[in-house]
């Protein structure tokens, strides 16, 4: 499964999976941030998607680097 990380000798940051769907998700080494708003504490750590267009790229570029700041 692709992994990207900040360096290669750090660990996976955000995962990619194709199996019946695209999946995106976030390792247990991100530093997690409650969402707030009426989402409250959940943390958001996975998405999936069946295709990418044009905003789909947009946020999955915005969550990689989200935790790789």
């Amino acid at each position: 499964m692709p992994a990207y990380a900040t360096s290669a000798s750090a660990p996976a940051l955000v995962t990619l999976r194709n199996d019946e769907r695209l999946n995106l998700a976030l390792t247990e080494k991100v530093p997690f941030r409650a969402a707030g708003g009426h989402d409250g504490n959940l943390m958001p750590a996975a998405w999936y998607f069946e295709d990418v267009d044009e905003a789909t790229e947009k946020r999955i570029v915005e969550i990689v680097r989200s935790v790789a700041d």
